[in-house]
């Protein structure tokens, strides 16, 4: 993370994918960083997780405002009915740092990841 040329995987989300691997025996690196307008990707701020398997496990543990704020997630998107149907779909979601509810065609975007990015650096 952090040799390409061109954009690069900021350090807060290298710090934010250690710690994760921390939390985690396995994560698979779905995507990093990638062309698309408007996306945290375009700028190295958001890494996609493909073994979603991992979800039931790892999200309880990252998904609370305390852990989220700690780690400067901004976003977090899964639909947690992967994990158990009866759950809302957007049990564990964040936007800009708070719990958020996204709606379907996002939720659908993100089907088969989980989804994280960092907030964006500040400017001192």
């Amino acid at each position: 993370m952090g040799v390409n040329d061109g954009i690069k995987v900021t350090a807060k989300l290298q710090s934010l994918v250690l710690k994760l691997c921390a939390l985690t025996p396995v994560i698979r690196i779905g995507s990093l960083v990638r062309p698309a307008a408007g996306s945290h990707h375009a700028v190295g701020r958001a890494v996609d997780i493909g073994n979603e398997e991992i979800a039931a496990a790892l999200l309880p543990q990252v998904a609370t405002s305390q852990k989220v704020a700690e780690l400067e997630i901004d976003e977090l998107i899964f639909d947690a009915r992967k994990i158990d149907p009866a759950n809302d779909k957007n049990k564990f979601n964040f936007d800009q740092g708070v719990k958020h509810s996204f709606n379907d065609a996002t939720i659908h975007d993100h089907g088969d990841h989980i989804h994280f990015a960092v907030k964006a650096d500040t400017l001192s």
